[in-house]
């Protein structure tokens, strides 16, 4: 999948045999907004010009528009594992939220109530 950024918004983009255009969809928000063009030049600008109208329409309407993921994620995780990061954390000095976003190719999971790492650990 290919994709185009413009002002912090992301569009995925494909092309549509069938209609013989390119097509792309904001994503990231649940607002849908969609646009196509034959090049890719025409594609872009419809991309600017549709995301430009969709945030002067919320201007107008007092609606928010809808941003992009904020990178605030909330997680559930068993006891154990809340456990090892706090641990992990403690031991490095770095904050729960920094061990697991410093190592999130690790993989970490429980089996048999004991955690279990692997990779770079």
């Amino acid at each position: 999948m290919n994709q185009m950024e413009y002002k912090g918004y992301t569009a995925a983009v494909h092309y549509d045999e069938d209609d013989d255009c390119f097509v792309g969809r904001v994503i990231g928000i649940t607002d849908r907004i969609v646009f196509d063009g034959e090049s890719t030049g025409e594609l872009r600008r419809n991309f600017h010009e549709v995301l430009d109208t969709y945030l002067a329409h919320c201007g107008q309407t007092g609606k928010i528009p809808e941003t992009p993921r904020s990178g605030k994620l909330l997680l559930r995780l068993p006891a154990e594992l809340h456990a090892f990061v706090a641990q992990q954390a403690e031991s490095t000095g770095e904050s729960v939220n920094g061990v697991i976003v410093n190592d999130h190719d690790v993989f970490i999971r429980t089996d048999a109530g004991r955690v279990i790492r692997r990779g770079n650990a």
